[in-house]
C-alpha cells in the first residue's frame, strides 16, 4: 500500500522477485529461485489539459470599464491525486499597452459552473498588474483548492481598463505556462489557444455616457407651482459625459413625459438649464439657460436645442429640465420625465450608452397619498419540510403617507405559486398580517396582529383595528404564512411554492380620498418552497481510511446547497444534483472508525441523519491468521522492500486455503 508521500514520483516503478523459499523436511526440495524480476507498480503521470474557450470575435469595451473577459479557458484533470498547478502565466498581446492602460488583470474561477462570468457568484483567484507592454502576469493558485480526479474547471482572464487607451486599440492574451504541481505531472494544450492569442478586446474610446440623476422621490406641489425660485420645478436631472477618446457635438436633447397628468396642458413654460457645477438646481440666478423654452410638451415630448453644442473629450455637462405649472392639473396627478434621445455628431466610431434614460419621479399634485412598497429588509426565502407544520414570515411591506395622515382598513393579498393555498395552509391562521412595533424585527409577542385567516387565491385581509400612517411617516406590515404538514407531501424533485403580493393600487383600502401608489416592483414576498426530503440510499457505506470512493445518493428533495458529512467530516467534491432525486460528484473523505453517522443537508431543510452508518476498514489487507504464542500474526507491511514478500505470502496463503477447501469438499 503506497503511503502517499512525495517520495514516489510520476514514472517511478516498483518491481519484485522471489529471492529464496524456506523448505523443511527430509525430502523437501526447491527450484526456480531466485526468480526473475516481476513487474509490480508504475506511478502514473497526472495530466492537466488546457483548452481555450474564448469568444471567436473581439468584444468592444470602453475606457474605465471593469470585468472585461480577455480569455476563457478550461483545465481538465482526468486522474491523479488531489493536486493543482502552482500558477498560470498569461502573456499579453495587442496594440494597447497593458502596463499603462489596465488598472489590473485578474484570474477568476467559474465557481458557480454557469459557463458565464459573474463578479457576484464567481470566485477571484488572483489579481496582478502588467509591468511591461505585451508582458506576462503570473497568477498564483496558492489559495485555490486542489483539483480532484475527473474534475474540469473553467477560468476567466479579466481586464479592468483605465482611461489611457486610444480608440480601436486591442488587448489579446493567451495562457503561456503553468507552474509545476506538488506531485508532478504534465501540462498539455499550452500555449492556449496559441502564441497568437485570443480575439480579445477592442477599445472604444469615443463614448457618450448618459446618466439620469433624478429626481428619484416625488415632491408634492400645488397645481400652479412655479418652482423654489419661481423659475420652474425640477422634472429631470441628466449628465452627458464624453470619454477621453474624442469630442462630441450635441445639437439637441428630446425628453419624454410620463405620469398620470397631462403634460401637454399643465405647463406655462418648460425650459432646460445647465448646472453651475454644484449638482443642484438653484434657479436662473445661478444656473444658466442652455436651450430654447417651450410652452409645454407636445404629444408628451419636448425637444431642447442647445445654444452651446460643444462637449469636449473627457468632460461632462449636467442639465436640468424644469417646468412651471399653470394651475390646470388636478389633485393626485403625477408628472415625471426622462431623456429619450440625443441628436449629436460623434467622433469616428462613437457610441452612446444610457439611452433612453429611466423616468424620474418628480411631482405629485397636492393630495393625500399612500405609497406601498417592499420594506428594506425582506425575509429570506425558506424551504419547508413536508410532514411538519410551521410558520414563515414571507413579506415586509412599508406604507408611507404624504400630505396628510392616512388610515388603512384592509389589503387584498393575491397568492401564487404551485402550492395549494386551500389544503396546505392552516384554516385559521394560514395568512396573518402584523403591524411592526417600530424595531424592524418581527415578533409575535410585541407586534400587533391585524388579521389572520385561511389561505385562498385572493385573501381580503380586513384589519381588526385601523392602521394609521402619520403624515411624512411610515408603518411596516409583516405577512406570515402558516403551512400544514401536507405542504410538499409527495413532492420529490422541485419544491412546490407559495408566494403572495399586492397587485393593484385598488387592493389597498384607505379612507379620505387617498391616492395609493404601488412601488416598482409591486409589494411582493419571498418564495416559500415545500418538499419531501428523504434519503433512500447512500453508497458506499465503507471505504479505506484514505477515502476517495465516489458517493451516490438517491432520495427526494435533494437541492443546492447540499452537504454530506461522515463522522462530522465534510465530504469533498462538488455535488451534481439530478432532478432532485440523485446526487453524485462527492467523495468519501479520509477517516477512520466504524458506525460513523452520515448526515445529509439539503438547502435550508433540517438535516437528515441516515439510519445506515459508515465504516473505514483496511479491506485490502490479507493475512493476520492465528496470532497467539506461535507468532502467526501478519498484517500490512509498509516497507517498500518487504511489500513484495507480503504480497507473495498472501497469494500462497490463499492458494493453500483454496486447496484445503477443495480437499474437504472431495
Amino acid at each position: 500500500m503506497l503511503n502517499g508521500a512525495t517520495l514516489a514520483q510520476p514514472g517511478h516503478t516498483f518491481n519484485y522477485l522471489v529471492q529464496d523459499i524456506a523448505v523443511s523436511g527430509t525430502s523437501a526440495t526447491k527450484a526456480g529461485v531466485p526468480s526473475g524480476t516481476m513487474n509490480g507498480l508504475a506511478i502514473a503521470t497526472p495530466v492537466f489539459s488546457f483548452t481555450d474557450a474564448s469568444a471567436a470575435t473581439a468584444t468592444t469595451v470602453y475606457l474605465g470599464s471593469s470585468n472585461n473577459i480577455c480569455q476563457t479557458f478550461t483545465v481538465a484533470y482526468p486522474n491523479g491525486p488531489n493536486d493543482k498547478p502552482a500558477s498560470f502565466t498569461v502573456t499579453g498581446l495587442g496594440s494597447a499597452n497593458e502596463s499603462t492602460d489596465l488598472t489590473s488583470a485578474q484570474l477568476w474561477h467559474d465557481s458557480d459552473s454557469s459557463g458565464t462570468f459573474s463578479a457576484t457568484s464567481d470566485t477571484q483567484v488572483n489579481s496582478q498588474t502588467f509591468t511591461l507592454d505585451n508582458g506576462t502576469v503570473v497568477f498564483s493558485l496558492a489559495g485555490h483548492a486542489d483539483f480532484q480526479a475527473g474534475q474540469t474547471r473553467r477560468y476567466f482572464v479579466i481586464y479592468n481598463l483605465n482611461n489611457n487607451a486610444s480608440d480601436n486599440e486591442t488587448f489579446q492574451c493567451y495562457v503561456s505556462a503553468a507552474g509545476a504541481p506538488t506531485y508532478g505531472g504534465t501540462m498539455t494544450g499550452l500555449p492556449s489557444p496559441s502564441a497568437t492569442g485570443t480575439a480579445g478586446l477592442t477599445v472604444s474610446a469615443n463614448v457618450l455616457a448618459v446618466t439620469m440623476n433624478g429626481p428619484s422621490a416625488a415632491s408634492t406641489v400645488n397645481s400652479n407651482y412655479q418652482g423654489p425660485t419661481g423659475d420652474g420645478a425640477l422634472l429631470c436631472d441628466v449628465t452627458l459625459a464624453a470619454a477621453p477618446g474624442g469630442a462630441w457635438t450635441i445639437t439637441s436633447m428630446t425628453f419624454n413625459a410620463s405620469g398620470s397628468g397631462s403634460h401637454d396642458t399643465a405647463y406655462s413654460e418648460v425650459a432646460m438649464y445647465e448646472d453651475n457645477g454644484n449638482g443642484t438646481w438653484d434657479g436662473a440666478g445661478t444656473d444658466s439657460l442652455a436651450a430654447n423654452t417651450a410652452t409645454g410638451f407636445t404629444g408628451n415630448a419636448v425637444t431642447m436645442t442647445l445654444t452651446n453644442s460643444a462637449l469636449a473629450a473627457g468632460t461632462s455637462r449636467t442639465f436640468f429640465l424644469v417646468g412651471k405649472l399653470n394651475g390646470t392639473a388636478t389633485a393626485g396627478q403625477t408628472f415625471n420625465a426622462n431623456l429619450q434621445s440625443v441628436n449629436s455628431t460623434p467622433p469616428a466610431g462613437g457610441v452612446t450608452v444610457g439611452l433612453p434614460g429611466s423616468p424620474s419621479t418628480a411631482l405629485v399634485i397636492d393630495v393625500s397619498s399612500l405609497t406601498v412598497a417592499n420594506g428594506p429588509a425582506v425575509s429570506t426565502p425558506a424551504t419547508h419540510l413536508a410532514g411538519t407544520a410551521a410558520s414563515y414570515v414571507l413579506a415586509r411591506w412599508r406604507l408611507s403617507a404624504s400630505n396628510n395622515n392616512v388610515d388603512v382598513n384592509a389589503v387584498t393579498i393575491t397568492t401564487g405559486g404551485t402550492g395549494n393555498w386551500t389544503s396546505d395552509v392552516d384554516a385559521t391562521s394560514g395568512v396573518a398580517v402584523w403591524q411592526d412595533d417600530g424595531d424592524g424585527v418581527f415578533s409575535a409577542a410585541t407586534d400587533t396582529l391585524l388579521y389572520q385567516g385561511a389561505g385562498a387565491g385572493s385573501v381580503i385581509a380586513t384589519f381588526t383595528s385601523t392602521l394609521s400612517v402619520a403624515n411624512s411617516g411610515s408603518e411596516d406590515l409583516w405577512v406570515r404564512v402558516s403551512v400544514t404538514s401536507t405542504a410538499g407531501a409527495g413532492v420529490a424533485a422541485a419544491p412546490e411554492t407559495f408566494t403572495l403580493g399586492i397587485q393593484n393600487a385598488s387592493d389597498v383600502s384607505a379612507t379620505g380620498g387617498v391616492t395609493v401608489i404601488l412601488s416598482t416592483p409591486a409589494p411582493n414576498s419571498v418564495t416559500l418552497g415545500a418538499i419531501e426530503f428523504n434519503v433512500t440510499s447512500f453508497d458506499p457505506l465503507a471505504d479505506l481510511p484514505a477515502g476517495g470512493k465516489p458517493i451516490t445518493i438517491t432520495g427526494s428533495g435533494l437541492m443546492s446547497p447540499l452537504t454530506v458529512t461522515i463522522g462530522g467530516v465534510v465530504c469533498p467534491g462538488t455535488p451534481v444534483i439530478t432532478g432532485g432525486t440523485q446526487v453524485t460528484g462527492l467523495f468519501v473523505p479520509p477517516g477512520g472508525g466504524s458506525g460513523l453517522p452520515i448526515v445529509v443537508t439539503s438547502a435550508s431543510l433540517p438535516n437528515q441523519t441516515l439510519s445506515q452508518t459508515f465504516t473505514y476498514s483496511n479491506v485490502g489487507v490479507i493475512g493476520g491468521g492465528g496470532g497467539g504464542g506461535g507468532g502467526g500474526g501478519g498484517g500490512c507491511e509498509t516497507s517498500r522492500s518487504n511489500t513484495p514478500w507480503a504480497l507473495l505470502l498472501a497469494a500462497m496463503a490463499m492458494a493453500a486455503t483454496v486447496t484445503t477447501l477443495r480437499r474437504k469438499r472431495a
